[in-house]
Formats: structure tokens, C-alpha cells, sequence
């Protein structure tokens, strides 16, 4: 079930990401991989000016930190979804059999062309980069971290 209940917030965070531009969550403000996940359970995402009212509405029903209350997992389910105003004139049947074309395709001169990226400015250093502090945690401390902000949620199935 948990898989099914990070779908929606997955989602809301790539939406964000493609319609700003910009990534929802910053690792360089992290000194370990641990910070950056309490910054995704903790912090309220920063919407930058002149953000389309509908969309933003839309994700952050998205990124509802409890998960039963989130758009997607409320009464009426997925179905719910479809009905937002950020959708409305979307085509369910056609999405769902993948008929709607992209607005904008990009032109790849490979399969790992990558021009349409921002290059990372983000640099370590040796000491991070030799031990991959930045990178790894403990098994116990990601157990810990993720029991202690789902005691409540786990109550209300």
C-alpha cells in the first residue's frame, strides 16, 4: 500500500518540476542524505511567482503529507483525480490508451542527449566524496526516521 500511497505525491512532485523548472527538492541545502529526507517529510514547497493558480492548487493536494488524506486516496479515488480543475478538458479514455500527444517533443541527436538539462553546479568535497557520506545512511537510521513520521498515519488504517 505504500507504494500506492507515494504514487500521487511522486507525481505531484514531477509536476511541479516540469512546470517550474526547477527541482522541489534542494540536495545542496542537505549535509546528508537524511536531511534530505526529513526536508521532504518536513518542509512546505515554495512555489515560484506567477504560478498557474490551477496547477498549484492541483499539486499541493498532491503533496498532502498524510497520505489518506492526499487527492488520489480520498473517497472516489484515482477517479477523483481526473475531475480537478487543473485537468479539466484532459481526456481520461485517451490518456489511458496513451493518445495524447506532447505539445512539445525535444530533439535528441541520442538516447542520452541531455542538452535540455541544467548542468549541477554542486561540487564535494574529498572527504565527502571518499566516504559517500553524502550519499549513504544506516539501514537504522532510515528505519527510525521513517517509523517516527508514520506512527500516526499507520493508525488510520
Amino acid at each position: 500500500m505504500l507504494i500506492f500511497y507515494s504514487k500521487f505525491f511522486c507525481e505531484g512532485v514531477l509536476i511541479f518540476e516540469i512546470l517550474s523548472g526547477k527541482l522541489m527538492f534542494d540536495l545542496t541545502k542537505c549535509r546528508s542524505i537524511t536531511d534530505f529526507w526529513k526536508s521532504i517529510i518536513n518542509d512546505t514547497v515554495e512555489f515560484p511567482d506567477g504560478f498557474d493558480p490551477d496547477a498549484k492548487n492541483f499539486i499541493q493536494k498532491l503533496l498532502v503529507k498524510d497520505p489518506v488524506r492526499r487527492l488520489g486516496m480520498t473517497k472516489g479515488g484515482f477517479k477523483v483525480v481526473w475531475k480537478d480543475k487543473f485537468l479539466e478538458g484532459t481526456d481520461l479514455e485517451q490518456f489511458l490508451k496513451k493518445q495524447i500527444k506532447a505539445p512539445w517533443r525535444p530533439e535528441l541527436s541520442s538516447l542520452i542527449d541531455t542538452k535540455y538539462f541544467e548542468m549541477s553546479k554542486t561540487t564535494f568535497n574529498a572527504e565527502e566524496k571518499a566516504t559517500n557520506k553524502f550519499i549513504y545512511i544506516t539501514e537504522e537510521d532510515a528505519t527510525d526516521s521513517f517509523i517516527s513520521k508514520t506512527e500516526g498515519w499507520a493508525k488510520s488504517f
